[in-house]
């Protein structure tokens, strides 16, 4: 069944922020939607709300919730249901499970117990004729057209730097960053914030042009009735703008900053247009949000706590994760993991990110290895490579053996996986 070319395989990507779902071979996911869940009523009763036009409408007392947090499940029965919601609803009414088998990325340190009940809650509840699970790190070397590489991911709630050797991710050399996309969201928030800047969800207002004037003049009003707006979804709405704010103004300077350097006025200000018409200019935030992926001498203790880190014991910048996950792979990789180093997420499009990031090894590493970072020129690809790399593996034909089917799971088990998608 599987031993041809056409097998109409869907690729799906489960992230903290978005989930990504589209054929394989095709370009691009065809859905991309926020991976929230809205509750409606008490849990035991609810109606779950999801995808970006149900979720865009605001309803009282609608909790949002994350069902995949930090790389982990949270929730099971909300995680499912957003795999059945991409399944018979984002995919189209036409689309059938049960007749294309699946690919699901998955991150370098999911536990085995995770992956054994996905692997039976997809055949339960589902039925595909085949799945397969693989690393996020290996599908985002695969969308560089590399099987040996060095794979930093900057996702919405995962950081992690991880070897790619021959096409495997080496799991016990990956090391994980405590900084996220996400906590550098918080960070801006909270910087604008104490500047004097307050994010109106879009939900809260309207805009009102007088008659006979032009489209650009324009006075905002209160929405009435939004009282009953749940905490959870309008920290939702100000996160999406506060992240479109993050990659649109932010960057990453090209020498360390320090409280002298921010003092000193030469950053130079850019600035942002709020939904509500409002024009703020992001001066010192700009620089120094992304300066906590790479130096921890900014973080008081309130940033801290927002970055998610109760201590600056657990501080680990983007650099020293690099170079503790090549120090513990074998010594014939590294020379080859540092000279292939592959970038991958939403954040590490932020401007300056790779030259920075390939000054800071190579002050540290001297003359002992040469540093390349490997990226793409389209935001696109980087910020959907992990489901392009899916898309790319799906449609070889020599994968095609290495589906697992449901005829393998039924007569070993769900233990299979381990063997069948290492």
């Amino acid at each position: 069944m599987f031993g041809g070319d056409e097998v109409s395989a869907v690729v799906i990507d489960i992230g903290q922020g978005s989930v990504k779902a589209g054929w394989a071979g095709e370009d691009a996911p065809k859905v991309c939607f926020p991976s929230y869940v809205g509750l409606k009523g008490s849990r035991d009763k609810a109606d779950f709300v999801m995808g970006s036009s149900a979720l865009t409408l605001r309803r009282d007392e609608m909790e949002v919730v994350q069902p995949y947090l930090s790389g982990k499940v949270t929730d099971w029965e909300l995680y499912l249901s957003l795999v059945e919601h991409t399944l018979t609803k984002e995919l189209g009414p036409e689309f059938d499970v049960k007749g294309h088998p699946l690919v699901f990325s998955e991150t370098t340190h999911v536990s085995e117990r995770d992956r054994e009940r996905f692997l039976e809650a997809l055949f339960e509840k589902f039925s595909p004729p085949a799945v397969f699970f693989c690393k996020s790190a290996v599908l985002a070397a695969f969308a560089a057209a590399k099987t040996t590489a060095l794979v930093v991911e900057v996702g919405s709630g995962v950081t992690c730097v991880t070897p790619v050797f021959d096409g495997f991710a080496l799991q016990k050399a990956a090391v994980r960053c405590p900084i996220t996309g996400d906590g550098l969201t918080n960070l801006l928030i909270d910087a604008l914030a104490q500047d004097g800047v307050t994010i109106r969800p879009r939900y809260s207002f309207k805009k009102k042009v007088a008659p006979g004037a032009s489209a650009e003049e324009f006075s905002v009003v209160d929405v009435p009735g939004t009282d009953g707006t749940h905490a959870s979804y309008r920290n939702m709405c100000i996160q999406h703008i506060a992240e479109d704010l993050k990659l649109s103004v932010c960057r990453v300077s090209e020498t360390a900053l320090t409280p002298a350097t921010i003092g000193s006025g030469v950053l130079q200000s850019a600035s942002y247009e709020l939904p509500d018409g409002r024009v703020v200019n992001v001066a010192s935030p700009r620089f120094t949000v992304a300066e906590s992926l790479f130096h921890s001498s900014l973080l008081t203790e309130e940033k801290l706590k927002l970055l998610g880190l109760g201590s600056l014991d657990q501080y680990k910048s983007i650099v020293e994760c690099i170079m503790e996950a090549v120090q513990r792979s074998d010594t014939d990789l590294k020379r080859d993991l540092y000279f292939n180093i592959i970038l991958s997420g939403g954040t590490t499009l932020l401007p300056g990110f790779k030259e920075r990031l390939e000054k800071e090894l190579t002050e540290r590493l001297h003359s002992a290895f040469r540093v390349r970072v490997v990226t793409t020129a389209a935001g696109l690809e980087r910020r959907h490579g992990v489901w392009i790399g899916g898309s790319i593996l799906a449609s070889l034909g020599s994968f095609q053996q290495m589906w697992l089917s449901k005829q393998e799971f039924m007569e070993h088990g769900a233990t299979i996986v381990h063997s069948k998608c290492p």
